[in-house]
């Protein structure tokens, strides 16, 4: 009977819901990555912030956000100061370290280019020649070998509105963007509508998920359970058409 008894004590600890008291800290990044984080004068949202905090409001557990950039985020991670971050789990060297959430939107890295000056793309030949605006930090796999032996040239660009500037500016041929990102900026930014065309074909895709340091596990196995009933009750289609997204 003691057996027993420790057992059930023993399941009963590690399934225990966290309490109020408990703040996950979770990253923003430190400008904001719309739509999924939208940093405002004195608040936070987007489609990643609004899943998190409806989760969090929902289990009683205090939500503070901070804005770390890449370098640090692992490190915050694995010492216990920062609970979760938005990522993708190609995107981490050592995602093993870390629990990761369900899908919560994919999402889809294409080409931008002037209606005007449209750039063909149905192989990555058709690129041969042209300047190509990439985000400073990220990884090309597709291109990579043609961005260090110059049949690609490339223009470094530290966030998807400048790499849409370039484009108008003609600095780029096209822009290697996030097509969620972009399609948020040019339907946000009055001067911008009607002046791209996108890549039928897509440079990349990814599933964007939140990942948890091993201190949060038991939570991330709530949020997973949460995030599967906000997928089945429309939920998540809502926080969706806040920013003008389609159904993921």
């Amino acid at each position: 009977m003691k057996k027993i008894i420790c057992v059930l004590l023993f399941f009963i600890s590690v399934s225990a819901p966290l309490t109020a008291e408990e703040t996950l800290v979770f990253n923003t990044t430190t400008s904001g990555f719309p739509p999924f984080f939208i940093k405002g004068e004195n608040d936070e949202s987007g489609i990643m912030y609004d899943v998190m905090s409806y989760i969090c409001n929902k289990h009683g557990v205090k939500l503070e956000t901070v804005g770390l950039p890449k370098k640090r985020i692992e490190m915050q991670l694995d010492a216990g100061k920062l609970g979760a971050n938005a990522s993708a789990i190609e995107w981490v060297k050592d995602p093993d370290k870390y629990i990761f959430s369900d899908v919560i939107i994919n999402v889809r890295d294409v080409l931008f280019s002037l209606k005007t000056h449209p750039i063909k793309f149905e192989n990555v030949r058709d690129l041969f020649g042209k300047t190509i605006g990439i985000h400073y930090g990220y990884r090309y796999p597709l291109f990579d070998q043609y961005f260090n032996d110059g049949r690609i040239k490339t223009v470094i660009e530290s966030n998807e509105m400048m790499m849409l500037k370039s484009t108008i500016f003609r600095r780029i041929d096209a822009a290697v963007v996030n097509e969620t990102t972009a399609n948020w900026i040019v339907n946000n930014n009055g001067l911008l509508k009607k002046l791209f065309v996108i890549s039928n074909n897509e440079v990349d895709s990814y599933e964007y998920r939140v990942m948890f340091s091993k201190k949060w596990q038991n939570f991330a196995g709530v949020f997973n359970q949460e995030l599967a009933l906000m997928k089945q009750n429309g939920e998540l289609n809502k926080i969706f058409e806040k920013y003008g997204q389609l159904k993921n």
